[in-house]
């Protein structure tokens, strides 16, 4: 017999939003890691909020957005706000249950430099590192140092000439050929091995600018611009994390 098509509202339900997360979502996972790493940096978030006056929406909840919005590459806070408003996986990662409201995207540029001046995400960064180090997911064969470009969100007009930085012509120190490096160098085996595992340094990288906001920063200030690198480089750490723990993320 062929049900009918009517949407009818319970009084009341049982039903948690957990139930509704299956069992080997990936994001079970990366949120226990998360929330132990948040566990960790407790005393800190209490430092920064007064004992008294009108309470807070919990940092917690603020940070899991945080890191939502980049693993889920959501473009904007306002956007971020609204999908969690009615999406119930979201909803279950940030903490929220099913008849709380969800705040204001203003919430996030007032409690921003709050977390930023006590170097939050600095701390996050270290926890989620050092779970990986107690987890032995980390190796000490080879250490790599790398840099990249992230252009920021600002026209040509908006730059100004800074009067303070002296003009110097910059040194080409390059060898003949076009590399600076030469056989005092390459002839070593550790080189071999830095250009085989140099893939590895530039895949969290790539991570951030496809999957990340690293591509280009609504940000301005160098506080700002660290904090988002290190919200992003921990969010690439989780996700490395869940898939060797054997979760396919």
């Amino acid at each position: 017999m062929r049900g009918a098509d009517i949407t009818q509202e319970p009084l009341f339900t049982t039903i948690k939003q957990d139930e509704r997360v299956p069992h080997d979502h990936p994001l079970r996972s990366i949120k226990t890691l998360f929330d132990q790493a948040l566990t960790h940096i407790d005393w800190k978030l209490s430092l920064i909020y007064s004992e008294c006056g009108r309470e807070s929406i919990p940092p917690e909840r603020l940070l899991r957005a945080l890191l939502l919005q980049i693993l889920f590459s959501i473009r904007s806070e306002r956007q971020l706000v609204e999908q969690i408003q009615y999406n119930m996986l979201y909803r279950w990662f940030v903490g929220l249950s099913i008849d709380e409201p969800v705040w204001d995207h203003s919430t996030f540029s007032v409690n921003r430099d709050r977390l930023i001046h006590h170097d939050v995400s600095a701390e996050l960064f270290a926890e989620v590192v050092a779970s990986a180090q107690k987890q032995q997911l980390l190796s000490n064969d080879h250490f790599s140092v790398d840099g990249t470009l992230m252009q920021a969100w600002a026209s040509q007009k908006s730059f100004r000439l800074n009067h303070r930085i002296t003009p110097h012509v910059a040194r080409n120190d390059k060898r003949p050929g076009g590399s600076a490096i030469d056989g005092r160098t390459s002839h070593k085996t550790g080189y071999a091995a830095s250009q085989i595992v140099r893939k590895r340094v530039e895949e969290p990288f790539g991570w951030g600018k496809t999957v990340g906001h690293l591509r280009q920063l609504k940000v301005k200030g160098l506080a700002k611009v660290n904090s988002a690198l290190e919200m992003t480089m921990m969010a690439y750490n989780l996700v490395r994390m869940a898939k060797l723990q054997g979760q396919s993320v």
